[in-house]
């Protein structure tokens, strides 16, 4: 899906989002809480995006959104709203706990940090290890240091 909207042109970022403190929770609560939590956090992101805003989740912790039609500080606004939303969040529930948990976000945008899909996601990436080398639950931006 990303290429074929890479080539069609225009701007197009890529959120890649990290839940920070998920082990913690694991460990404390098991297993049954961290997948409702991580469930919940999913319907958290569905409930921010926009037609045509495309999320899944990556691996374990990680989420994904596509935002076509977003150029950087469009795509960086979002980013903040999913990152807030989610720090925001309590208890809902004694299945889900979501008081602990954070996001480490990391942001790019074509064409303005990469050429291609692998670039897009690979410039995403890094920018959200950067926020987690850095202190977590901020939002980071290819190219630049990531923003509390």
């Amino acid at each position: 899906m990303l290429p074929e909207l890479l080539a069609r042109g225009g701007p197009v970022s890529l959120i890649v989002l990290d839940l920070d403190n998920l082990k913690a929770l694991v460990d404390s609560r098991g297993h049954l809480v961290g997948s409702r939590t991580i469930g919940f956090v999913g319907r958290i992101i569905a409930r921010l995006l926009r037609p045509g805003d495309v999320a899944a989740r990556f691996g374990g912790d990680e989420f994904v959104v596509i935002l076509p039609g977003t150029d950087a500080a469009a795509g960086r606004r979002l980013a903040e709203s999913v990152r807030a939303a989610i720090a925001a969040a309590g208890v809902e529930g004694p299945d889900v706990d979501v008081s602990a948990i954070t996001a480490s976000v990391g942001l790019a945008t074509f064409p303005d940090h990469a050429a291609d899909a692998d670039g897009l996601f690979r410039a995403a990436d890094a920018a959200m290890y950067a926020v987690k080398r850095s202190g977590k639950n901020a939002v980071g931006v290819a190219g630049s240091d990531p923003l509390p």
